[in-house]
């Protein structure tokens, strides 16, 4: 049980995060429609899907390291 900040679990918190800002970017976006902005809304969830994969990986390794840690 962890007692104090820490740093796992938080894939969740920046994968729900990430979604949201694109959500409303989108949502902002859409007010002004054009070749333009769908790009931009396809660049937007691509890196939303990225970072998502980067953020699971690191939880990944942060899940190893307490594991190990735990063994010891």
């Amino acid at each position: 049980m962890f007692t104090g900040p820490s740093q796992y679990g938080l894939d969740d918190t920046a994968q729900f995060t990430t979604y949201s800002l694109i959500q409303i970017t989108s949502s902002l976006i859409s007010l002004n429609e054009s070749y333009e902005n769908l790009v931009v809304q396809s660049l937007l969830e691509e890196s939303h899907e990225f970072s998502v994969s980067e953020f699971f990986k690191k939880h990944m390794e942060i899940k190893g390291e307490l594991k190990y840690a735990n063994n010891i």
